[in-house]
């Protein structure tokens, strides 16, 4: 691919919050025609396996079953979206298994080698999430009772320079997949957003509660968004690569499989030096200071 994701200016004054953010949107999309879709099912097949196995041997199943059958197998309390033993908090991949570890990191030396081309910082810790055909909870819930779980990691602290990963370990079509938004679409909702917080910079990142308020109080982009936020349709393997700006979400499984993914996300070095520089480290994304040996792994991409 060898194409390099738009940097924002972020070495404009900080006062200048509304200029800051509708630079930050302006940027072209990361990757034309929607997410990239980069077939790598060889490369994926030993993290499938040590998923499988990660299973076996923490008491969830008996034997390595198939991924896609795994609501079968499985209590209903460990399948309840609330559980805390097959949610993120248990299942965070340098606290799951070293073979799934190892399998990742495999993954990451791989894609920033031969499909990006130049190197990356990447996430120290990513979940293996599972998602399985039960009702999800009242969380994120519009008034008709739809689910609104759409956002955007920028509003959750990511960096504009990142390059969102999604991999499924398993083949997801339908309510099972991963919902995605079209890039321009997308930024018409965020415009919408960073108007109702006044522009502010620091409200906008830190914004994904008040994103689902503005799209529970207005009907009209509620709709709009709902309407192009629709499944991506993948066969395991197929690694996902998409602009952070992208908004995107997950549906309730009715489709009577289940759905196993791991997401990720890298930056590019250049840029990540430079964001560590202006930030002097102070920035966090989900609880972890985003540098390396924080968020991201001490190493780079090319250094595995």
């Amino acid at each position: 691919m060898n194409s390099r994701p738009a940097t924002t200016d972020t070495t404009a004054d900080s006062r200048d919050t509304s200029g800051k953010i509708q630079r930050a949107l302006a940027q072209p999309a990361l990757f034309d025609g929607g997410p990239r879709r980069v077939p790598l099912q060889q490369a994926v097949a030993p993290l499938r396996d040590e998923a499988a196995k990660y299973l076996v041997e923490r008491g969830f199943t008996s034997r390595p079953l198939p991924l896609e059958e795994l609501h079968h197998h499985v209590s209903a309390e460990d399948q309840a979206w609330t559980t805390e033993r097959l949610s993120r908090a248990s299942c965070e991949l340098a606290s799951a298994s070293p073979g799934l570890l190892a399998a990742y990191h495999d993954l990451v030396r791989l894609v920033a080698r031969e499909v990006l081309g130049f190197d990356v910082v990447f996430e120290r810790d990513p979940p293996l999430r599972f998602h399985f055909p039960v009702p999800a909870p009242q969380r994120f819930r519009a008034p008709d009772g739809s689910l609104l779980t759409h956002h955007s990691d920028i509003l959750l602290g990511d960096y504009f320079e990142q390059i969102n990963m999604w991999l499924p370990l398993t083949d997801a079509a339908g309510s099972a997949s991963l919902l995605a938004t079209p890039f321009e679409t997308s930024i018409e909702v965020l415009r919408a957003f960073a108007a109702s917080v006044g522009y502010d910079f620091g409200r906008f990142r830190t914004g994904r509660t008040a994103f689902y308020e503005l799209l529970v109080s207005d009907d009209a982009l509620r709709g709009k968004l709902s309407a192009a936020c629709l499944p991506v349709p993948v066969r395991w393997g197929d690694l996902l690569m998409f602009d952070p700006r992208v908004v995107h979400g997950t549906a309730e499984n009715r489709e009577g499989t289940t759905r196993v993914s791991i997401d990720f996300r890298v930056v590019p070095l250049d840029a990540y030096e430079r964001l560590v520089a202006e930030d002097a480290g102070k920035h966090t994304i989900e609880g972890h200071v985003a540098v390396r040996g924080g968020f991201y792994d001490e190493r780079s991409a090319f250094q595995l």
